[in-house]
């Protein structure tokens, strides 16, 4: 039950990650980025960039985070970023206009994948910590391979789902429907820290990474780390 309920965490964030954008791209471009009929992609590539900008260095930032306020409520932080991002770039579709001389709507959508930015990447450090703590051995290598799995499938489920919804709707009601896949992620992040505190209890461990003194990360560690160690991460 634990591991069908990260595996819908897994699905829907990863539906809206990347590939979200990427399926609706004509309408992003005609409504959003108003750059329909021309050659440039300038506009809607920074849809994916402002993305990738924060995440160069939040994973690692994130990973020091969660040791200092703990994996549960990492994950309600991090999925409660992507749940507000989403809400803001579905909001551009909404606003979205022929007219290319209104910018609101290319605005609103590229403040709307920062946010979802924040929290992304970081939020996947939650779930790959979470499945090391929940599998051992063979079963922690079959528990990531199904992770990359289930999120490709999640792709493939966007690329097929999202061009007929709008076409049959709008390209607001197809985001609206990212937004609620974001929030159903959101919901089963909740369960996720309700399992991860109940293995806590049965294993006799703290939930709060801050209570594992032997665990903790501090910055001054960096300089005892081995060249193996960088080579490897």
């Amino acid at each position: 039950m634990a591991g069908a309920i990260l595996r819908v965490h897994v699905f829907a964030r990863e539906l809206l990650l990347n590939d979200n954008p990427n399926a609706l791209s004509d309408s992003l471009k005609q409504k959003v980025t108003h750059e329909a009929g021309t050659d440039s992609d300038f506009k809607y590539n920074q849809l994916y960039s402002v993305y990738s900008y924060p995440n160069v260095i939040l994973p690692l930032m994130g990973g020091v985070l969660i040791d200092k306020i703990g994996l549960n409520f990492a994950i309600i932080l991090f999925s409660s970023l992507l749940v507000l991002g989403q809400g803001v770039f579905t909001l551009s579709g909404y606003l979205g206009t022929d007219d290319q001389s209104d910018n609101i709507p290319f605005i609103v959508a590229m403040a709307g994948r920062l946010i979802f930015g924040l929290g992304g990447e970081s939020l996947n450090v939650c779930q790959s910590t979470i499945v090391s703590r929940w599998f051992i051995g063979k079963e922690l290598s079959l528990a990531l391979g199904i992770n990359i799995s289930v999120s490709r499938l999640g792709s493939v489920f966007n690329n097929y789902s999202m061009p007929p919804l709008q076409e049959a709707t709008s390209l607001g009601v197809a985001l609206s429907f990212g937004l609620f896949l974001c929030v159903l992620s959101f919901f089963s992040g909740f369960v996720l820290t309700f399992f991860e505190k109940h293995a806590a209890k049965i294993d006799n461990e703290s939930v709060d990474l801050r209570e594992d003194e032997k665990e903790e990360f501090h910055w001054r560690d960096i300089k005892d780390f081995s060249v193996s160690f960088w080579l490897i991460a």
